[in-house]
């Protein structure tokens, strides 16, 4: 019984010292997608223009567009995209080739409190040169499902 108390204080002591720290992101906070060209013929290659809605504490909206670009071969996870406004932000994003799901990554470093945030969001896409070509849009929203710090 006692073996049993102290493995479970001690599990719980872990539990709350972790690092990550489940953050719900707002309702009306997205990734706002712009100029979205993905197409296949030698290779599969990606790009797109994206800023960041929704202002709250601990994450900044990000008004000046940054340029993601990358291939689903050799990009299998994110990849940091072009002009991030600052040191303290920065945006990345890849398509994963299984599911061709977009998925988009913020990161805001308080530098403050020592601390990173990091937002996420996916969003089902289409290749031009795919049967489904028509459903995908040049411009779209990706929200933002899961945060975390």
């Amino acid at each position: 019984m006692r073996t049993a108390t102290i493995l479970a204080v001690a599990a719980s002591t872990l539990a709350s010292a972790s690092p990550f720290e489940d953050v719900a992101p707002p309702v009306n906070s997205q990734y706002d997608v712009t100029k979205f060209v993905y197409g296949c013929s030698a290779g599969c290659h990606w790009s797109f223009n994206v800023t960041v809605e929704g202002e709250y504490k601990n994450h900044p909206e990000l008004q000046t567009p940054v340029t993601c670009s990358g291939g689903l071969d050799e990009n299998q996870d994110y990849k940091k995209c072009d002009g991030a406004p600052s040191e303290t932000q920065e945006v990345a994003a890849y398509i994963d080739k299984a599911t061709n799901l977009l998925k988009v990554r913020y990161t805001v470093k308080n530098l403050e409190e020592h601390n990173t945030y990091k937002f996420y969001g996916d969003k089902r896409v289409y290749a031009s040169t795919s049967a489904d070509a028509k459903l995908q849009q040049e411009d779209f929203a990706v929200p933002e499902s899961v945060a975390g710090a």
